[in-house]
C-alpha cells in the first residue's frame, strides 16, 4: 500500500473539531503529528493548523519548516 497525504488528511477533521473545542474551553492542547516516514509530517502539520486556524482564528502557532535542501540547516554548530 502506497501512502498519500491527501488520501489521509481527512483523518484529522475529528482532532480539528475537537481542539478547537478544547482552545476555545481555554485549554491549551499540544498535537504531536507524523507520517510513515516523517517526510509528509511538516505537510500534514501544515494543513492542520490551517484547518484548526478556521473555527479558531490565530489559535495554531505554526511556522512552516523550510521547503529547500538549502535553507536547511547544515550542521548543529
Amino acid at each position: 500500500m502506497v501512502w498519500s497525504t491527501q488520501s489521509t488528511l481527512h483523518y484529522l477533521e475529528p482532532w480539528v473539531v475537537k481542539i478547537a473545542q478544547w482552545i476555545q474551553e481555554g485549554r491549551t492542547p499540544y498535537m504531536f503529528l507524523h507520517t510513515p516516514s516523517n517526510t509528509h509530517a511538516p505537510e500534514v502539520a501544515a494543513y492542520f493548523a490551517e484547518q484548526l486556524n478556521k473555527p479558531v482564528p490565530d489559535s495554531a502557532l505554526f511556522t512552516p519548516w523550510p521547503e529547500t535542501q538549502e535553507a536547511l540547516q547544515d550542521s548543529l554548530f
